[in-house]
């Protein structure tokens, strides 16, 4: 019985005990509103928000630091230290300030000399003007660093400019003036440069493995698509050709592939030579199909297939420059290909004269090789053992590379040189006159006013283009 109550005295002592606890941990934050309402907050609400129910304004709560700074009505106390009291400072303004040369005791506060005592000490005065001669200038200081200007000393004029020899530009775009100019007749030497014959090399490797792994495909036929996909790089590549020479201005091969994006380096200018070469043979293949199965005598169709050959053999280079270079299909119609070579001239006709001799050699070289490697491999093929096929078919295969190029980098003059003529649709703005300039012109034409010729005014353009290059060729290049 005691030591219950004992337990129940001291359980309710500590309940007590920690009650009071409590109460005295949770400090409290008691601040007013400009309004004087008196607020009460818990020390965890310090820094926040709270809005006065009387004025509804918004009060920041005060830190526990902050409370000793805080007024009555809610403004933050400034301290305002008193001004330093100097005793004598009106005797020292005075002092200074003062029109005489002495003070209110008369003691001489201006110790500078004057021209009385000049002359009492018998100092003689010139008071002759100085001759204007030059007048030092006044130091100047840059306004941001605040450093002194010094003056910089000129050297004096040294020899004439024009007889100081100077250096000339190494590389071609260094300077306009001396820019290399590549000219039809310059592409066979220019071929031979060191980095275009290395870029030939590899191609002429690259068919040599081509031709080696179509041998081996005819044993084992899953080789089949990386003997497609080597073709398709040359290809490629010979698109390439065109598309730096022509619309990107250079003078030199690309390359093989140049970037290796799959778009523009292998797929677009693979779809522009293998269409090219589709639009220009599937016809005569077409028609050799049509009479094999109709007609019954070979000779009655080879003049027909032959026909058709020829046409596309000569629309060939025509169709290539358009799909390499215009951008779009939509000037592939036949009266903008027949404009197209009738712009290039005689150079259209060197472009058709070098394509029949490039695809023939390849014809040529390919079949030679591939035939010299199956009889190198035990089969009953190739040319007679007293002419050796291999090195016909290595030896065409260089002609070929060498000639194939000749023929994309001629393709990309003719752009560089009459794209401008080009009857090609979607390549330049054309802005339309606005409202007021159309109805003037319509009114002019109900007037009975000749009508404005587009055509004689485009040919008027391109002959004076055609003479202002003519004057630029024939003029001396310093």
């Amino acid at each position: 019985m005691v030591f219950q109550t004992t337990f129940q005295r001291r359980g309710g002592a500590l309940a007590v005990y920690n009650w009071f606890s409590n109460e005295i941990s949770v400090a409290m934050i008691q601040f007013a509103c400009h309004c004087r309402h008196v607020f009460t907050l818990n020390d965890d609400e310090a820094g926040g928000l709270v809005q006065c129910p009387d004025c509804g304004r918004l009060n920041d709560v005060p830190t526990l630091g902050d409370l000793a700074n805080l007024a009555e009505d809610g403004t933050f106390k400034v301290d305002s230290s008193d001004p330093v009291k100097e005793a004598h400072r009106l005797a020292e303004l005075s002092l200074v300030f003062s029109k005489g040369r002495t003070d209110a005791q008369g003691n001489e506060i201006d110790l500078r000399r004057t021209l009385e005592d000049v002359a009492q000490d018998n100092e003689p005065i010139d008071l002759t003007p100085e001759e204007p001669g030059p007048q030092a200038s006044k130091p100047r200081y840059d306004p941001i660093t605040g450093e002194l200007i010094r003056p910089i000393d000129v050297k004096e004029d040294g020899p004439d400019p024009s007889t100081i020899p100077m250096a000339t530009a190494t590389i071609n775009y260094a300077s306009g003036g001396g820019e290399k100019r590549i000219t039809p007749a310059l592409l066979p030497v220019e071929l031979f440069r060191p980095l275009n014959l290395t870029v030939m090399l590899f191609v002429v490797i690259g068919h040599y493995l081509a031709v080696l792994l179509g041998t081996v495909a005819l044993v084992m036929p899953f080789l089949i698509p990386a003997l497609l996909i080597f073709q398709a790089c040359f290809l490629a590549h010979y698109g390439c050709v065109i598309e730096e020479t022509g619309p990107d201005t250079k003078d030199e091969l690309p390359r093989p592939l140049r970037d290796l994006r799959l778009y523009d380096d292998i797929w677009s200018p693979l779809v522009n030579v293998v269409g090219s070469v589709l639009l220009c043979y599937l016809p005569a293949a077409l028609t050799a199909l049509y009479l094999n199965t109709h007609a019954p005598g070979l000779a009655s169709r080879a003049w027909m297939v032959l026909l058709a050959a020829v046409i596309g053999t000569f629309f060939y280079p025509a169709v290539l420059l358009t799909m390499s270079t215009s951008g779009t299909a939509a000037n592939l119609r036949p009266d903008r290909l027949l404009t197209v070579i009738r712009d290039c001239g005689l150079a259209y006709w060197a472009a058709v004269l070098l394509w029949i001799v490039a695809s023939c050699t390849y014809l040529l070289a390919l079949a030679a090789l591939q035939l010299a490697l199956l009889r190198l491999f035990g089969l009953p093929l190739g040319l007679p053992g007293r002419v050796p096929a291999f090195f016909i078919g290595a030896g065409s295969l260089l002609v070929a590379v060498y000639l194939m190029h000749w023929f994309c980098w001629h393709l990309g003059l003719l752009y560089r040189a009459h794209h401008d003529e080009f009857p090609w649709v979607l390549q330049r703005h054309h802005p339309r006159g606005d409202r007021a300039t159309r109805s003037s012109a319509g009114r002019a034409g109900a007037a009975g006013a000749a009508p404005t010729d587009t055509k004689a005014r485009l040919r008027e353009l391109r002959e004076a283009d055609r003479r202002q290059r003519a004057t630029a060729q024939r003029a001396p290049r310093g």
